[in-house]
């Protein structure tokens, strides 16, 4: 399939590679972003978020790529998914956002926030409040992967970018019923981590690395 990187040091530049042709210049960005989040909806575009890493801190207004160009997406508050905890900031803040793609085009937000989130890409997108990730930390750096359709287990991260240790706090997020987010504490990892990474087994299981 296709692969498209965004973003980084050369803050609005993109990267698409085909198979068959390698690697060519893509459509640029609207805002630089480094440490920005992407994911492909429903609809096979590319919603990106966040991104104060590089290109300006803060004002960082999501965009989605729709029929071969890039259009902000001015009806989603970005304010909504940067944690007060955070040290760092905007710099620190809008990186890294846990991104799962969910039925009628719907794009739920599971973290790094405390607070969990809707996002509805259409037009010029929205954006609602999901409740809170139980009693979980602000969690930067953590990680959250959908292990079963519907299913988000969140493991570790850390209340800010720089300086807190890390926790071995794990959530279960149930996004099935999406009018009714429900989170559930789980026993905690052995080792706390950050910047770590996870993986689904062909049996179901969850891998932490």
């Amino acid at each position: 399939g296709t692969l498209i990187v965004t973003g980084g040091k050369a803050n609005k530049a993109t990267s698409v590679f085909k198979p068959g042709t390698g690697w060519s210049k893509g459509q640029p960005m609207m805002l630089g972003r480094g440490y920005q989040s992407s994911i492909v909806t429903a609809k096979n575009e590319i919603f990106i978020l966040g991104g104060s890493w590089s290109g300006g801190v803060g004002g960082k207004t999501p965009e989605i790529l729709r029929n071969g160009k890039w259009e902000l997406l001015t009806g989603i508050d970005i304010e909504l998914f940067e944690d007060s905890r955070e040290m760092g900031g905007a710099y620190r803040s809008d990186n890294h956002a846990w991104l799962f793609e969910w039925k009628n085009g719907m794009i739920f937000h599971a973290g790094p926030s405390r607070d969990m989130f809707w996002i509805n890409p259409s037009g010029r997108g929205s954006s609602k409040k999901a409740g809170r990730r139980g009693n979980d930390d602000y969690a930067m750096n953590g990680n959250a992967i959908m292990y079963e359709p519907g299913l988000i287990l969140t493991v570790g991260g850390a209340p800010g970018y720089v300086g807190p240790e890390a926790t071995r706090n794990a959530h279960l997020i149930d996004i099935r019923d999406t009018s009714n987010v429900k989170v559930t504490k789980l026993d905690n990892m052995k080792f706390a981590r950050t910047m770590h990474s996870s993986v689904v087994t062909p049996n179901g299981q969850v891998i932490i690395v």
